[in-house]
């Protein structure tokens, strides 16, 4: 039997406004996923033979034009054979950004999860999740498919939490692999939950927790990727340092944060906090608007924002905010993937509603940019 209890919040997270981990119930928790609020492991494969089950062989069919699986797939059941496949041929060119990327995603990841169960666990939870945002189901069927990405994503990080406490270390590949489907998984899941009312209800605090997640994965993820050694995979995480530049609109955007940032921070440290944070996403509108890998310099930008801001974001700082629904413009931007989406608009909205009339000016370029 499985315990049903919920955890209590942390005094010391409600103390600091810090989003609480430890009583989550959702994808968030990083040990024990499976406990709060989760299914049990019979329930969901129970509705994972149903789900696979009722839709026969029509989605392991081979799209046009696209390759089909010759992995060998030994050892996996019917309905894990399906998603895998699924994502050789349909999610993995979703999320490629060139041919580098597709061979990568296509054929060295499904190369390695075959022999590492938790990067498997972490391609089919990203799979369910696709299938689950892509399809249009029934409310019953979309929650099935939430309910095998849970599954699945928590099973990928107990397994790779064992590796680490055991200081049995798998292939860098393998964790850096891991760290990205787990990122792309953060994304996707509230827009999943979301279903195609796109009903965020608390879309700013989602999108926060969404990326203190992804810095508690570039914790582990970050000294991997120094020691990936792999051609294949170098290509995917390395990142050009071409010089990219401002255009008109955006300069002007940026240069105007900083002019706030003059006026009202006036701390020292916290105004070195914000102009850090405020020259970060000036290279990542950068990246846009020169169109030099721009996915990835802003997801770069929103890895590695300062530790201080994310606090002052965490405890609602009208200033955060604003720099926050600057941030959105660029998410708004890769709205096209599905991944992605509408997190920007949402979120934008999210921010005005919570900014003073002192402060909601600020938002204009964001707001007008958006068509919001």
């Amino acid at each position: 039997m499985q315990c049903d209890e919920q955890r209590p919040n942390c005094a010391k997270c409600e103390s600091r406004l810090d989003v609480c981990e430890y009583s989550s119930s959702g994808p968030w928790l990083w040990t024990n996923a499976a406990v709060a609020g989760h299914a049990s492991t019979e329930y969901q494969e129970a509705i994972f033979n149903e789900s696979t089950s009722s839709r026969g062989d029509q989605e392991s069919e081979t799209p046009s034009g696209v390759i089909s699986l010759t992995i060998p797939s030994r050892g996996l059941d019917t309905s894990q054979d399906m998603l895998l496949r699924h994502w050789v041929n349909v999610t993995a060119l979703s999320i490629s950004r060139n041919d580098t990327d597709r061979q990568i995603w296509q054929t060295l990841l499904p190369r390695e999860a075959l022999s590492s169960p938790y990067l498997l666990h972490g391609v089919l939870a990203l799979t369910a999740i696709h299938l689950a945002l892509i399809n249009s189901l029934q409310d019953d069927q979309r929650e099935k498919w939430i309910g095998i990405a849970e599954y699945h994503q928590s099973e990928a990080i107990n397994l790779f939490t064992r590796t680490v406490e055991k200081n049995t270390r798998p292939k860098h590949i393998r964790d850096s692999l891991l760290s990205s489907l787990l990122m792309g998984f953060a994304f996707a899941f509230p827009l999943a939950v979301a279903g195609s009312a796109q009903r965020l209800l608390e879309p700013l605090e989602e999108l926060i927790q969404v990326i203190t997640f992804i810095r508690s994965t570039m914790n582990f993820s970050a000294p991997i990727l120094t020691g990936v050694k792999s051609d294949e995979l170098s290509r995917l995480t390395h990142v050009k340092q071409t010089k990219s530049v401002l255009t008109g609109p955006s300069y002007s955007a940026i240069s105007r944060l900083y002019e706030l940032n003059a006026i009202h921070m006036l701390d020292p440290a916290d105004h070195q906090v914000f102009h850090q944070t405020i020259s970060q996403l000036g290279d990542a509108f950068a990246c846009i608007d020169s169109g030099l890998e721009p996915l990835a310099g802003v997801f770069m930008s929103i890895s590695e924002l300062p530790t201080r801001f994310h606090h002052f974001l965490l405890q609602r700082h009208p200033f955060a905010l604003v720099i926050f629904g600057h941030y959105c413009v660029a998410l708004h931007h890769f709205r096209w993937l599905w991944w992605i989406s509408f997190w920007g608009e949402r979120v934008l909205v999210a921010i005005k509603e919570k900014l003073d009339s002192e402060w909601t000016p600020f938002l204009e370029w964001a707001l007008d940019t958006t068509g919001l």
